[in-house]
């Protein structure tokens, strides 16, 4: 006797592909915002030197341009502790949507 044993599926949930999208957008987003602050800081040159840009840049150079990298890594920051917090809270609103509320008191 020859029984197929299916095997189970679980179904992919739109919701948390849309969230992994945006959070990967955001990490990828905020990574190459460092890298480039962090050159523009070491060089003290912005543009860097191999930095492409979209238009003509006039290059800035000295304190101003360590001024602009050291804003830019502070920004880089900011946007990558947002991202990863945005999936962290995401995630626990499905949680809480799915299983219910842990603190929610029973009713009588």
């Amino acid at each position: 006797m020859s029984v197929a044993a299916e095997r189970e599926i679980v179904r992919a949930d739109p919701a948390m592909r849309r969230t992994a999208l945006v959070l990967g957008g955001g990490v990828v987003a905020a990574v190459d915002a460092l890298r480039r602050s962090l050159s523009t800081w070491r060089e003290g040159r912005f543009p860097p030197h191999g930095m492409r840009v979209l238009r003509d840049t006039p290059v800035i150079e000295g304190p101003v341009a360590r001024t602009i990298g050291v804003l830019g890594c502070t920004l880089g920051a900011t946007l990558l502790v947002a991202a990863l917090l945005l999936g962290w809270t995401s995630y626990r609103i499905g949680a809480v949507l799915w299983y219910g509320c842990p603190r929610a008191t029973r009713p009588a």
